[in-house]
């Protein structure tokens, strides 16, 4: 059986079951689409992560952010500051070089929140762009957000990032009117968010977690449960989901 080594990098590892799902889809969707291929995964996360080690059959490995935000101020990336510690950035040098794919992604890449040099979102892809450039890995942006970019330099860099990637998806219109805005050139294809891959839980599943939760149902009426998440930080206006879920409440 051939096997395969694939590199996955993304906002895992911090308990958000959104930012988790993708990595579930992924793993799932390649063992099933290529059941000849004997695949080996890694998972570069700021925090490892048993559950989802187990549910995926991935490796999590530590990536170049800090454990918290207290602890990364006024510091590059770990193993870029003089006196760092190199194991964990040499292992991560290892994972990409070794790997047959390396995919970025599914998630908020391409925003200039903290950004610097060797700081905040970009410049962790463009660090892994980098690795995968020398070692002609072929990178993948899959499922990406993109916005808000600012600087002239970060938009440089972002899109050198996905010049350098073999295949660019983005995950909504938005992402990619803006990437062509910086850089016309950069051929871009627009994909649904790999969660919506998952599939439904069976009903004694879902029961148990609702059991879990000291939760009851009332009635047989279809229930939607949505996790809000403060986006603030982003100028996201939370009416837009207000608005979509009174048109829902109304249609439903």
């Amino acid at each position: 059986m051939a096997k395969r080594r694939v590199v996955f990098a993304g906002a895992y590892g911090i308990q958000n079951s959104g930012d988790d799902a993708p990595l579930l889809v992924m793993t799932e969707g390649l063992r099933r689409l290529n059941p000849e291929i004997d695949f080996e995964f890694t998972v570069l996360a700021r925090h490892r992560d048993s559950v989802m080690e187990q549910a995926t059959g991935a490796r999590f490995i530590p990536n170049l952010e800090y454990q918290s935000r207290e602890e990364a101020a006024g510091k590059w990336f770990r193993g870029f500051n003089f006196g760092d510690d190199p194991s964990d950035l040499a292992e991560v040098e290892s994972a990409i070089r070794e790997a047959d794919l390396f995919v970025a992604g599914a998630g908020n890449f391409l925003l200039d929140i903290a950004f610097d040099l060797f700081r905040g979102p970009i410049s962790l892809c463009a660090s892994y762009a980098f690795l995968a450039d020398v070692y002609r890995t072929p990178f993948m942006l899959y499922g990406i957000t993109a916005g808000p970019i600012r600087s002239d330099r970060a938009r440089r860099i972002s899109a050198w990032i996905a010049r350098r990637s073999s295949v660019a998806t983005f995950r909504d219109e938005a992402s990619a009117v803006l990437l062509d805005e910086i850089d016309p050139s950069i051929p871009i294809e627009v994909h649904p968010d790999p969660v919506l891959g998952l599939e439904p839980a069976p009903d004694a599943l879902f029961e148990r977690a609702l059991k879990a939760e000291r939760w009851t149902r009332k009635g047989d009426r279809p229930r939607l449960a949505v996790a809000w998440r403060d986006l603030d930080f982003l100028n996201f206006d939370e009416e837009i989901i207000i608005e979509a879920l009174g048109d829902l409440s109304r249609e439903y």
